[in-house]
């Protein structure tokens, strides 16, 4: 019997980016977040990924340090995935501005995966 091999989804030194956030300081659900998506990594058989965490920024405002570098490095074509554990640590406020990230993901061949969907998104 012949075991299939997946293929890691990042792939010509593309990584797979994870992004976290918390509005306050927490380390624990930061911790918890990075637990869910190194989970999500192996199961999904995913090569290099790279954390970008926001830790004491809002989820209203886009203006925050990781999410420019990841934004950046989307831009710049070095990234083959985008996955959160929930879509709130992306943003919390209009479905607009999350459908204007999802939207930069797309057209730059980037594929979005939120594990949860966010309550706060409206």
């Amino acid at each position: 019997m012949t075991k299939e091999i997946k293929e890691p989804k990042a792939s010509g030194g593309k990584i797979n980016a994870f992004y976290c956030r918390s509005s306050l300081k927490n380390e624990t659900l930061i911790e918890e977040s990075k637990k869910l998506l190194t989970d999500y990594a192996k199961k999904q058989g995913m090569g290099k990924y790279e954390f970008y965490i926001d830790s004491g920024f809002p989820g209203t405002t886009l203006n925050r340090p990781e999410l420019t570098r990841l934004l950046d490095n989307v831009k710049a074509g070095k990234i083959a995935t985008v996955t959160v554990a929930d879509d709130g640590q992306l943003t919390i406020g209009s479905s607009e501005q999350l459908a204007d990230l999802v939207k930069v993901f797309e057209e730059n061949g980037v594929e979005y995966t939120a594990l949860k969907k966010s309550m706060f998104i409206w």
